[in-house]
């Protein structure tokens, strides 16, 4: 919807100066950083649920010499994202699309996938990061909902929040599942 698109645009209003410190203050941000100074800073890097695309502005402002591809469920995020940015590389993804280098066109899996509060929105958390560990070539940084106590409740009828009008899966894993997954 278009509140969606407003609701994560917020960023684009920001001045590149406050951008960075925006997304630097994210513990998953400075994890990715750690890994692209450890590298040789032009890597891929896919980002599944880039929403209107200012991950990849600061990644420009950053790390100029990364491939950077965003892809996402919105439709009407996209259009923003590609908007403001023509130069990157912006597709759209179903949370069931199992093999997301072929369904996107890549030529090989990307070494770096990046993904921020998306896995707890799936009805099948687990099986969504299962596919993002496959499709990533060497590093994955998510951000997700973790709980260390009670064991993680599935049923999004339970497991739920209320945004834009409806009902959507939130569903917070145990972390100690999350790690024996992984």
């Amino acid at each position: 919807s278009a509140e969606h698109v407003r609701h994560f645009d917020f960023r684009s209003a920001l001045s590149a100066k406050n951008l960075i410190r925006n997304y630097e203050t994210l513990n998953d941000v400075q994890l990715l950083n750690g890994r692209l100074r450890a590298g040789n800073g032009s890597e891929t890097l896919l980002e599944v649920g880039c929403a209107t695309g200012e991950f990849f502005r600061y990644l420009q402002l950053k790390w100029p010499k990364v491939a950077y591809c965003g892809t996402d469920i919105s439709q009407g995020a996209l259009e923003r994202a590609r908007g403001k940015y023509p130069e990157a590389r912006f597709l759209a993804s179903e949370p069931s699309d199992v093999d997301l280098v072929n369904v996107l066109g890549l030529h090989q899996k990307p070494e770096l996938l990046y993904s921020k509060d998306v896995i707890h929105h799936q009805t099948d958390p687990f099986g969504f990061m299962q596919r993002l560990i496959d499709t990533v070539k060497h590093t994955l940084v998510v951000r997700l909902r973790t709980r260390d106590t009670g064991a993680t409740v599935f049923d999004p009828e339970l497991s739920c929040q209320h945004h834009y009008g409806g009902w959507m899966p939130y569903i917070v894993m145990n972390i100690d599942e999350v790690v024996e997954r992984v």
